[in-house]
């Protein structure tokens, strides 16, 4: 079975393979009341009832996923796995780890989906912690994300099996900075969705209270340890830790958010949300202003960047570009610290037409967390009749931050910066991609090896999925040219980044002019050019019989 990048890739690529069943909104707020009754009533006697019941689901899930052969190890982490069970707000997450075979592992994905259709406590993503043994070595090896979580897992209480994360070697010191930024950026998408979305997380105070807590600390203890000293895997630790260092507003914050966590998240003394964000914002800031002190993050000195983007090659249409003004406008009238607006496309996107609108605001009176909300519910009426993905994100000095997520593959772009998003930055610079306002001043924006990880990693996984998403007949024509422009896309950037030029395509015809600068033979890929702005106006047309020409040149020299 491919492991679990490619899995979530393919899923949104079109292939909808693990889109779960929802609970329903009367089961789910049936499922609230349940969870807030546990909370304000976790005390003894009946802690120990709660207690129990998290064993027993324990226990249960360590029976079925025992039977399945060659398991290696399952693993309990977070506050469940180190006995700090907050009853009522603590989900119970496992690892579970095996020398399978596919179909061993698509059992293990399934008891693990079953788990979290069955019972709350159980975590919604378990279905993407089973990995094989080897898919575990490899995600450390070549993925920050993963490394930093399997890192994080010496930690993690063993429940059944041998400690296989405890024989992974360290993570390399030059590493650490892009582990924590990855977190970082997972953490930000966390607190979105509570904080400006519509779902669970929003809809419930627990959830509001004891989600912003946990983001605060996790942002915390990253930027806090960010070349200063180890990472204190307990969020109370570095909490605590924390408390003694601090002073004024972030000192006069953590206190009350400790107060708040002391209440088992039932109370909180102010706006927990609008709180946290501008807590997240200043450190945030702060974090972005020193990353570029670490590897890999300090320019590739051996590689050039051209972003390649002629503003009239765009695919903005006329509705993305009259939705995003609309919005601008409401920002002017509300927002007192507004400055200006961008309109990018991006790499980190996974598509060419995907767009940033980007808010640029007065660092020192960011928006308040329900003037951001209301922007969101703006935002989620009018795009169903957008055909193109526009991203809200928030433009302070140092970096960018999104204000709402629609998929799990944003990961990239949630949380931006120059030495991670130089393509990004680069734009902000030129006039043409001004909505309103002025363009950033010209400044030096290079190249790093953390861009071209983040390129080189969705490269690997592409290049296994791409083939079973071409021969996908339940693939529409824009799903197919979207991804078969993102592989060309990434592919070009790769391939003049080792030549010692990182091209960066963000237009269909830049690629193929790349192509023909690379001297590549002759592809139908001006045929697809016109294909994708057809598509985008509305006009569908099959390319199903250009494909295995394109797909050809996927495997020649580099261009």
């Amino acid at each position: 079975m491919a492991e679990i990048r490619e899995l979530i890739l393919l899923d949104h690529m079109g292939r909808s393979l693990f889109r779960l069943p929802g609970w329903g909104r009367f089961t789910s707020m049936v499922k609230l009341a349940l969870r807030r009754v546990v909370v304000i009533t976790s005390v003894w006697p009946l802690t120990e009832l709660y207690h129990a019941i998290y064993r027993l689901h324990v226990w249960y899930a360590l029976r079925t996923l025992k039977e399945i052969p060659a398991t290696r190890a399952i693993y309990l982490t977070r506050g469940v796995g180190s006995g700090a069970i907050a009853y009522g707000v603590s989900d119970i997450d496992m690892v579970t780890l095996g020398d399978w075979t596919d179909d061993q592992q698509a059992a293990a994905m399934k008891s693990l989906r079953r788990f979290s259709q069955l019972s709350p406590l159980f975590d919604a993503t378990l279905w993407q912690h089973a990995h094989t043994i080897a898919s575990m070595r490899h995600l450390y090896a070549t993925d920050f994300y993963y490394q930093f979580r399997f890192d994080q897992g010496r930690g993690w209480k063993l429940m059944f099996g041998e400690d296989v994360i405890g024989t992974l070697p360290p993570v390399p010191a030059d590493r650490l900075a892009a582990g924590y930024y990855m977190d970082i950026r997972n953490w930000w998408g966390t607190f979105l969705a509570s904080a400006f979305g519509d779902g669970v997380t929003a809809r419930d105070a627990v959830f509001r209270h004891s989600i912003a807590y946990k983001t605060a600390t996790e942002v915390l203890n990253k930027t806090s340890s960010l070349g200063r000293r180890e990472l204190k895997h307990s969020r109370k630790e570095g909490l605590d830790l924390a408390l003694a260092e601090a002073s004024g507003r972030d000192l006069e914050f953590l206190q009350r958010l400790k107060r708040g966590a002391e209440s088992r998240h039932l109370r909180f003394e102010g706006d927990i949300q609008d709180d946290t964000l501008q807590f997240l914002l200043r450190n945030l800031e702060g974090f972005h202003a020193r990353l570029g002190q670490f590897p890999p993050f300090q320019p590739d000195a051996g590689v050039d960047m051209y972003v390649d983007a002629p503003a009239d090659e765009v695919l903005w249409t006329t509705a993305a570009k009259d939705h995003a003004l609309k919005l601008v406008d409401h920002v002017k009238r509300e927002w007192p610290s507004y400055r200006g607006a961008f309109l990018v496309p991006s790499i980190s996107f996974f598509t060419m037409d995907d767009l940033m609108l980007l808010l640029e605001v007065d660092p020192a009176q960011p928006p308040r967390a329900d003037q951001i909300r209301e922007l969101c519910r703006l935002h989620a009426k009018a795009r169903t009749n957008v055909p193109q993905r526009v991203a809200l994100l928030l433009l302070l000095p140092q970096g960018a931050y999104q204000l709402e997520v629609v998929s799990l593959m944003e990961l990239w772009h949630q949380v931006i910066c120059p030495v991670a998003n130089p393509d990004v930055f680069h734009l902000l610079t030129r006039a043409e991609f001004v909505l309103d306002g002025k363009p950033r001043p010209p400044s030096l924006i290079r190249w790093t090896p953390f861009a071209a990880f983040l390129i080189d990693e969705e490269l690997a996984v592409r290049r296994e999925a791409m083939a079973k998403a071409s021969s996908d007949p339940s693939m529409t024509s824009i799903e197919l040219i979207r991804n078969l422009f993102r592989h060309l896309q990434l592919e070009i950037t790769q391939r003049s980044g080792l030549a010692g030029c990182a091209v960066v395509p963000l237009t269909p015809a830049a690629a193929q002019r790349a192509l023909r600068a690379g001297g590549a033979p002759e592809m139908p890929v001006g045929a697809f050019v016109e294909a994708y702005r057809s598509e985008m106006a509305g006009k569908p047309v099959d390319v199903t019989p250009l494909i295995p020409q394109l797909m050809a040149l996927f495997s020649q020299q580099p261009v």
